[in-house]
């Protein structure tokens, strides 16, 4: 019979492993961090780029103010035909307390990429794997090559922002296994409704609610997949606003295409993931697309070998997990069409979904560790110093990927040389065109228009330029272009009016600045144009009162065009 004293001891015991426990973790979360935060370090010297940068936060004046007109703005508003108003809130959050000062976003990015490897961690351990093989898994995702794009690029607060909410959904979702409570699955609502308004992609939620069901050993009944249909009626509808925005004005392609393509998609993340050896910002789709291309056959082959190691190994929980969840996350982004104005496939498409490959070489790594030790202990040094050098090989990669994005001279520059696209050239072009370097942003813009024929972009720059150098019939030209390829581009509207006006074609102006303002109604300057186009030719009141809404918008010379209209009328009164 054993003593009080004894009994007390033994009490003891757990708490202390426990206490030990969430020690080790701690220092593990605390490694994990310090690791991540030096490798991402050299990004914290980039600049703003003007890749969407300008559309999500530079020249986004609904990030300049945070008020009640600017957050409903961010909320029925599309931005590059994403809907994404909690990504913009945080934009626009930190807007107000630092301006626009890149140092602050790229740092918040590199914070919540921090955190979401945190939350990897602790994930990977939750579902059985040994702190050692959490904690490799973790650091493969902290620190992978792939990652760059969405840690580094400002407009990919996306990424990490809906990243974010989507771990704290899936470990509450874990939760709700553990402990059976109606009360813990009501709590992944929140967190993934967040996460949807950070980024689409997070549609893929109840997928991964599913992997988690198997990989937590639940038989997956009627009333499982009525759980998920909860969460598919609040993520459907928000990812459905940019899927259609987004996919129904990408050209449609043969059967077999879509096929090639897809395949192509579906096997090139993996390529990547596992031999990261050269990523680029932007990947052009190999034309033409069907089979003799070697890309496509090349794809073909990695597919089937892909599956030969699936099928081969389908009997180690960690694969079939791995495979699961790429599959669960991946599909949402896997294309048959390809897009015109959008990447068909990139980098940071791989960020969430390569949680399972992460994992699955932490288990490996510490499977074989282990068996090494054991037995052969020249093997096992030999794989301590391999895995050293994987690690060091990724920090390195990454840390000079993340250059890459310096500014926007260096990240096009590297781009053309690389992979040449009409993005690439449009986008160099515009920082020629910025300092007034007219005769290189004109070789760029036709390069882009060379590649892309229908780029709206492209035409739109050149007009810029004709504008400036006055060659007013030129930029009417290269506007309407720009507008024949994007009917809604209010832009090209707005420019379009002034050169009308610089033309003398002042019922041209009117109409272009009344074809703005439908797409545009906050426009100023375009109710400013249209005021003008109605002071020449007559139309007092009509001038007038476009004048003084332009004084409402805060227009700077709204002054000047409404004592013009007053003098001019009272001129025109006064003649006999």
């Amino acid at each position: 019979m054993s003593s009080k004293k004894d009994r007390q001891e033994n009490e003891k015991k757990p708490a202390a492993k426990n206490v030990n426990h969430g020690r080790q973790s701690f220092i593990a979360v605390l490694a994990l961090a310090v690791v991540v935060f030096i490798t991402f370090s050299s990004a914290l010297h980039n600049q703003f780029t003007n890749w969407d940068d300008d559309y999500y936060v530079t020249d986004n004046d609904w990030i300049k103010a945070i008020n009640f007109e600017n957050i409903k703005a961010m909320f029925t508003h599309l931005v590059t035909d994403v809907y994404v108003p909690l990504t913009l809130i945080s934009f626009a959050i930190e807007h107000h307390f630092f301006g626009l000062h890149p140092f602050p976003y790229i740092l918040d990015n590199i914070l919540l990429h921090i955190a979401i490897t945190a939350m990897i961690f602790i994930f990977a351990q939750r579902i059985g794997l040994t702190r050692r093989a959490a904690f490799l898994g973790a650091l493969v995702f902290g620190i992978h090559p792939m990652h760059v794009e969405s840690v580094t690029w400002i407009t990919e607060r996306k990424d990490t922002l809906y990243s974010f909410f989507f771990m704290l959904a899936v470990l509450q979702y874990w939760r709700y296994l553990e402990t059976k409570r109606p009360g813990s699955y009501l709590w992944t609502i929140p967190w993934g409704v967040l996460s949807m308004l950070a980024k689409p992609m997070a549609l893929s939620l109840p997928f991964i609610f599913l992997v988690c069901d198997w990989t937590y050993g639940r038989k997956i009944t009627k009333p499982v997949l009525l759980e998920k249909f909860i969460t598919l009626f609040y993520v459907a509808p928000l990812a459905f606003v940019t899927l259609w925005a987004h996919h129904a004005k990408a050209p449609l392609l043969g059967f077999m295409e879509g096929v090639i393509l897809w395949i192509w998609s579906f096997t090139f993340y993996l390529k990547k993931f596992f031999f990261p050896f050269t990523l680029f910002p932007i990947y052009n789709v190999p034309r033409p697309i069907a089979f003799g291309q070697w890309e496509y056959d090349t794809a073909i082959i990695v597919l089937i070998v892909f599956t030969y190691l699936m099928i081969r190994n389908r009997q180690n929980k960690w694969v079939r997990f791995a495979f699961l969840y790429y599959l669960a996350s991946i599909f949402l982004i896997l294309r048959m069409k390809v897009e015109i104005h959008a990447s068909t496939v990139a980098d940071r498409f791989m960020y969430l979904p390569s949680v399972g490959f992460c994992l699955l070489i932490g288990y490996f790594l510490d499977e074989r560790l282990n068996h090494f030790r054991k037995k052969i202990l020249w093997k096992y040094a030999v794989m301590v110093s391999a895995t050293i050098i994987l690690f060091c090989f990724f920090a390195l990669k990454t840390h000079t990927q993340s250059k890459i994005w310096k500014d926007s001279l260096t990240l096009w520059d590297f781009v053309v040389k690389t992979v040449p696209t009409s993005t690439a050239h449009n986008n160099r072009g515009q920082i020629y065109l910025e300092t007034n370097q007219y005769d290189l942003a004109l070789k760029d813009f036709n390069t882009a228009i060379e590649f892309l024929p229908e780029h709206h972009h492209a035409y739109y720059n050149k007009g810029l330029i004709y504008q400036n150098q006055e060659k007013y019939e030129m930029a009417l030209e290269a506007y309407d272009t720009a507008l024949k390829n994007k009917p809604d581009y209010s832009k090209a509207y707005h420019n379009k009016s002034y050169v009308c006006l610089k033309l003398k074609k002042y019922d041209l102006a009117i109409e272009s600045a009344t074809k703005g303002l439908a797409l545009k109604p906050s426009s100023a300057s375009m109710y400013a144009n249209r005021a003008i186009g109605y002071l020449k030719l007559g139309r007092y009141d009509e001038a007038l009162r476009d004048a003084q809404k332009s004084k409402e918008l805060n227009y700077e010379a709204a002054d000047n065009i409404i004592k013009e209209i007053e003098d001019e009328r009272k001129a025109n009164t006064a003649q006999p």
